[in-house]
């Protein structure tokens, strides 16, 4: 290979490699979805959809992290018929919260009829479980495989009649046409899911229903692994390359490349608050991959989550702004926002909708009735070592053609305010926004 550089080989496959990059999907539906909240606290249950819009059966990885520390809570493998959906609910129990399912759609392991405790045998880690955030990650597509023993035990698997869930634990087993090999007659991922959580307080009378964010490309080959393996993780894309802009992006691993896709210079929305509108808000914020960074050796290197500010031995991001009237005007009111969780539920005052025991950080209440607030996610409290600062993603082997400055993050603010004089009814009316972001400066 002379006159040949390896760092111009290096470029050449990286052009090669660019076709599959990882995405957001505009239209909701994909390989990956991410579930930015679940709540069993203040009254909560979580209800968890998942579609498959597909006209074969998909298989999927379906994890619960709790929302502190991104720790799994539960994990297992779904399957899922053509047109299928499958629903499980997470309800409070003693020690912490239960996974219970009444669907006919296969999980392994299987899911008793009195549901599945959360972080079982970890005390610590059951009582960290009522809140938190999902992962489901489709490992592959149902096809014909070209051995014809296989052939018929798939299906019997997806299509045997009657319908025994028990055949899908038994495929793991030895003699099991997964024993082996788990990707078995199983084909790339289409990226036909789409899902969404809906908690309900029904002492309240409310409900608050959120769509999961969903990714494309994020595999390229079959993935399904065995019942008691997590993985995959939403930090094992397949492709280092993220596809913003119309342009794809490469990064130093699959993790960064999904980081790209959810960075976020600012987290803006409105607030109303106080007596005036008996009105609560809360802001949801999580970074989904920041666990994964920061467990990276080279983390006070290249993680824009490896803060300076250690608060309980965690990591935490710092963000403050101005409360701000509807007419634009500031009274000095300082909103000050301290988190070290995954996921963080931001009280404003003395709100309760969502809960949050250890991952609750509450702001002081505003003057104002109702208004805005941005907390700027580019604002650095110190500085990484090279090659860059804190709160800047980079791109390997180069720089990216625009700003990357920012966190990984998907926020939402829930705003309930309550009418107690309706024909002597409790009204409770609560709407749901998606928080909003700076656009990066050309």
């Amino acid at each position: 290979m002379k006159g040949v550089s390896f760092f111009a080989l290096a470029l050449g496959l990286s052009a090669g490699c660019a076709a599959n990059a990882v995405e957001l999907a505009v239209n909701g539906q994909g390989q990956v979805l991410i579930y930015p909240l679940y709540s069993v606290e203040s009254g909560n249950d979580t209800a968890i959809h998942l579609t498959n819009t597909a006209s074969r059966p998909v298989t999927a990885k379906v994890r619960i992290l709790e929302g502190l520390n991104g720790q799994v809570v539960h994990s297992f493998n779904l399957y899922l018929n053509e047109y299928d959906t499958w629903t499980g609910v997470l309800v409070r129990s003693e020690t912490g919260a239960r996974l219970v399912s009444a669907d006919a759609s296969c999980t392994v392991p299987s899911l008793p009829a009195e549901g599945v405790e959360l972080g079982a045998g970890d005390p610590e880690l059951a009582a960290r479980s009522r809140v938190g955030t999902l992962e489901v990650i489709e490992t592959g597509v149902y096809m014909a495989p070209a051995s014809q023993s296989e052939e018929f035990a798939l299906m019997q698997l997806f299509y045997g009649y009657p319908a025994d869930c028990g055949r899908f634990s038994a495929a793991f087993a030895e003699g099991g046409v997964w024993a082996q090999n788990s990707k078995a007659g199983l084909a790339p991922p289409e990226g036909q899911l789409f899902g969404s959580v809906t908690m309900t307080n029904v002492m309240n009378g409310e409900q608050i229903a959120l769509d999961a964010t969903a990714l494309l490309d994020f595999s390229q080959h079959a993935r399904q692994t065995r019942p008691e393996d997590p993985e995959p993780t939403l930090a094992q894309s397949e492709t280092v390359f993220a596809k913003m802009r119309g342009t794809s992006v490469s990064f130093r691993n699959g993790a960064e490349a999904v980081t790209a896709l959810l960075t976020r210079r600012s987290a803006d929305g409105e607030f109303a608050y106080g007596a005036g509108l008996n009105a609560e808000t809360e802001w949801a914020v999580t970074f989904p991959t920041k666990a994964y960074l920061n467990a990276d050796p080279e983390a006070s290197r290249y993680s824009p989550y490896y803060n300076p500010l250690v608060i309980d031995g965690r990591r935490c991001e710092g963000f403050y702004s101005p409360y701000r009237n509807r007419d634009g005007s500031s009274r000095f009111e300082w909103a000050w926002a301290n988190l070290c969780a995954i996921t963080n539920i931001v009280g404003f005052g003395d709100s309760d909708i969502l809960g949050g025991r250890y991952v609750r950080t509450q702001l002081q209440a505003p003057d104002s009735d109702t208004g805005w607030v941005s907390f700027d996610l580019e604002d650095a409290g110190g500085t990484m070592g090279p090659p860059n600062q804190y709160r800047n993603l980079a791109a390997f082997p180069g720089p990216a053609p625009f700003n990357l400055r920012g966190v990984g993050m998907i926020g939402f603010s829930v705003i309930r305010i309550q009418n107690g004089d309706v024909g002597g009814l409790l009204s409770n009316y609560v709407s749901v926004k998606r928080l909003t972001s700076l656009a990066d400066p050309e």
